[in-house]
């Protein structure tokens, strides 16, 4: 059992800040920043799927989408030590690929039964 945990998670787009869909090379681009930088400060992450919707603020269509989701366990210690690093990458990641935000929160989810 380990205490005091959280989750940190990376919501990874399909479409750039216009609502075109990236092209397959620039995801896996991307997802694999993400996945190498949450592995070197976490030990390892795990990926998920889900879909999202926005507004386009410039046309105010509806755009919808489907994410990849990457996220880890760690303490918040841990998480305060490497969270520039972290979010550098994810800067370099929304500039690359076309993004007006990119999202990632930390989840306090107390404690973790390791078996």
């Amino acid at each position: 059992m380990v205490k005091d945990r959280i989750e940190v998670r990376v919501y990874l787009p399909s479409r750039d800040r216009e609502g075109r869909e990236l092209p397959l090379w620039l995801k896996d681009t991307i997802e694999t920043i993400a996945v190498e930088e949450m592995c070197k400060q976490y030990g390892g992450s795990t990926k998920t799927t889900g879909y999202g919707e926005w507004i386009n603020p410039e046309t105010k269509e509806l755009c919808k989408e489907n994410v990849n989701v990457i996220s880890s366990y760690t303490t918040q210690e841990t998480y305060e030590k490497g969270k520039p690093e972290l979010e550098a990458r994810l800067e370099f990641i929304k500039a690359y690929s076309r993004q007006s935000a990119l999202l990632y929160a930390t989840i306090p989810v107390g404690t973790v039964t390791l078996l």
